[in-house]
């Protein structure tokens, strides 16, 4: 190190130090810092339910994630809408459930684990849906382009995809997406669309996206 003032500290997943840090000046000479006395943390389980607004109706396939300074947990609820996290460390953390197409009361949960931990039900009340449509066409604007992938995105809740495949007039259908903002995509080879995405904000009603032009490349021999 160069000549300087520092803090130094350890950090190292599922272990406390004392001290957590310490302040160290670097002067013309080699330092050797004073000792610091690691103890592992110890392994808990957090458990929980996910139901409906009902308190009753089990909502299975949805993920719960436990996130803190000394680790991240996730887990899936299953049929009964359980949930379970082994061997997460002592520590403060955020428990939050995520699915595209439910709200959660509460959205999250601030808790102390220090002992196996049953966290308190997570109710879930439906997100309205809409359908997602449009057109791809070749560069004329009317002759459609059939076998295009357009797959309809959002990165939060992550995995919130939808896809269609035009038909032979260029047209494409996702239905139930859960209202947000997702970016619509299309791909197929050998071909180039214009515009290359297109953002859009699924609220209200049903959504009809603006027309895609698909240009196919030229092809060679060699």
């Amino acid at each position: 190190a160069f000549d300087g003032n520092y803090a130094v500290q350890p950090i190292f997943y599922g272990w406390s130090f004392t001290p957590q840090s310490q302040s160290v000046t670097v002067a013309g000479a080699d330092l050797r810092v004073e000792p610091f006395l690691g103890s592992q943390l110890s392994q808990y389980t957090v458990d929980g339910y996910v139901y409906l607004s009902d308190g009753t109706t089990p909502v299975p396939n949805i993920n719960v994630s436990l996130s803190g300074d000394v680790g991240w947990h996730y887990a899936t609820t299953n049929s009964a809408g359980y949930y379970v996290m082994t061997d997460v460390y002592a520590g403060t953390y955020n428990a939050y459930p995520q699915s595209a197409s439910y709200e959660f009361d509460p959205a999250e949960l601030v808790v102390e684990i220090n002992a196996d931990t049953t966290l308190d039900p997570f109710l879930a009340t439906a997100v309205p849906t809409h359908s997602v449509d449009g057109h791809i066409y070749e560069p004329d604007g009317i002759t459609g382009v059939a076998g295009v992938l357009v797959t309809v995105y959002r990165y939060i809740p992550a995995g919130t995809t939808f896809e269609a495949i035009t038909d032979a007039d260029g047209y494409w259908v996702t239905p139930s997406v859960p209202v947000g903002f997702y970016t619509v995509l299309p791909e197929k080879q050998g071909y180039t669309f214009e515009p290359e995405s297109i953002a859009i904000e699924v609220a209200d009603a049903d959504q009809t996206v603006d027309d895609f032009i698909g240009t196919a490349l030229p092809h060679y021999v060699v």
